[in-house]
């Protein structure tokens, strides 16, 4: 629907659903529910909307996708004379660069010389050519000066070393409104946008912190704090893979990060995906590289490397004392039940000759008792050999039989050590060799509050375990 004054009606989609009764529907902008604004056409194709952007290539989203558009005025209409303008106006906000605004604006003036929006136009070219001389730069939807944007880099900088030390001191409410504040001030702080992220994840708002780095990420694609901390929250809501992915990208940048490669450590020895994929190969290679050099590095500090985390060489000897320790405990209940096993396979070895003895004696017994029988009432004849035999029989059976109850006696006995090894085992691996076995993944604060380079724009759509320790680390 247009109104007589000429001005658009954002269209809901309940309009949409009459609206594409037609074969197609012309828009000026199409908005769609994760925010995106394209600005095109389209029309409707089954049960999805073909969205043909005025710069890109067409495609296709679900009916329910669209929530709203802004449409364009019909070409009979009077409003159709300042379609151009229209669409000229909406491109001129979002570009940041005024020279490229500044064209923008020529080109329409030397193109629509009797456009009723030329004094508009040539308005706004004078004001632009006003902001190129006073070196304006755009943040957000306003343009600055150069000062005014150093004294709002000076207090976003001021406002996050506060929001820090508060999240230091457990203040997380007042840390967070500070950190939140600093977002909205300056929108491309890759710093304010990290430590948020941190508050974010303090306070369990898990997916609110994986979109505070994700933006972070976009403002800066190589930034490591943002990265690292991607990965961790990524790990933390079990996208483990997508985890991997991130600090191998971690890693490419800086493979120097000390504290990078403590949470790619701790990630790899917590990893429950597939050990064997690619992904998992290639991370684990990249980090034995790297650490191998961060250990030199870090040996000459005088500190040595204990599953995820890093001690100096007293506690390290103390560690490596009580690991021994804890080894020798292993190996010694190791042997026990290993030799526990044995006797316990003895044992049964002796049980199934022993079972197979008796059977033969049964047997044997009852093939005499028969002969007995036979011999009393067909031939009235009873044959003192066959008792003798009969009688020497039957006693190997109670002695056989005596033997099996002693062996089965030692079985249970058996099953029972062995019960107990396991029950020391499940409590030593449970205890542990009595020190702190690493340190659990971590987030960054970004170390330096290092402003974004120019030009600053407000982005169009701001989304955003206790490892085991090893003095010689296996592989994690």
């Amino acid at each position: 629907m247009r109104s007589e004054s000429g001005h658009l009606r954002t269209v809901t989609i309940f309009s949409l659903l009459a609206l594409t009764l037609a074969a197609s529907v012309s828009a000026d902008i199409i908005t769609l529910k994760n925010g995106h604004s394209i600005s095109g056409s389209f029309y409707r194709q089954g049960n999805k909307y073909v969205i043909e952007p005025y710069n890109g290539t067409s495609f296709s989203v679900p009916v329910t996708d669209v929530i709203g558009v802004v449409l364009a005025p019909n070409p009979n209409s009077a409003q159709a004379k300042g379609h151009k303008w229209t669409l000229l106006h909406y491109e001129i906000s979002r570009s940041s660069s005024l020279p490229n605004i500044i064209a923008m604006l020529r080109q329409f003036i030397v193109a629509n010389p009797h456009s009723a929006s030329l004094s508009k136009a040539q308005k706004s070219l004078i004001k632009y050519r006003q902001y190129e001389k006073l070196h304006l730069i755009k943040l957000g939807l306003h343009w600055i000066s150069r000062s005014q944007l150093a004294k709002i880099r000076t207090k976003v900088d001021r406002d996050l070393r506060t929001a820090i030390q508060l999240y230091h001191l457990g203040r997380l409410s007042q840390s967070l409104r500070l950190a939140d504040a600093a977002t909205r001030l300056l929108p491309s702080s890759v710093s304010a946008w990290t430590t948020k992220g941190v508050i974010e994840f303090r306070l369990n708002h898990l997916l609110v912190a994986r979109r505070d780095f994700r933006t972070a990420r976009r403002l800066s694609s190589h930034n490591i704090t943002a990265l690292n901390n991607s990965a961790v929250i990524n790990f933390e809501i079990h996208r483990q893979p997508r985890a991997l992915l991130l600090f191998t990208r971690a890693l490419a940048i800086d493979s120097g990060n000390r504290q990078v490669l403590d949470n790619i450590y701790a990630a790899l020895r917590a990893y429950k995906g597939d050990r064997r994929a690619i992904l998992f190969k290639n991370l684990r290679r990249s980090f034995t590289s790297a650490d191998r050099e961060m250990e030199k590095r870090m040996a000459r500090r005088g500190l040595y490397r204990v599953g995820g985390t890093w001690v100096d060489a007293k506690i390290y000897k103390i560690m490596a004392i009580k690991l021994a320790v804890f080894k020798q405990k292993k190996q010694a209940l190791q042997a026990s039940y290993d030799s526990t096993v044995l006797a316990l396979k003895s044992v049964l070895e002796q049980i199934r000759q022993t079972d197979a003895q008796i059977t033969s004696i049964k047997n044997a017994i009852g093939t005499l008792e028969t002969q007995q029988v036979i011999n009393a009432y067909q031939y009235n004849y009873y044959d003192y050999g066959t008792q003798a035999a009969l009688n020497v029989y039957m006693a190997n059976l109670a002695q056989a039989q005596s033997q099996k109850l002693k062996l089965e006696n030692q079985r249970i006995a058996i099953l029972a050590g062995l019960a107990s090894i396991r029950t020391q085992a499940r409590a030593l691996q449970k205890s542990g060799p009595g020190i702190a076995l690493s340190g659990r993944q971590v987030l960054l604060f970004p170390r330096k509050f290092q402003p974004t380079p120019e030009p600053l724009q407000l982005p169009l759509h701001p989304l955003g375990h206790q490892a085991g320790l090893s003095i010689n680390p296996e592989k994690p």
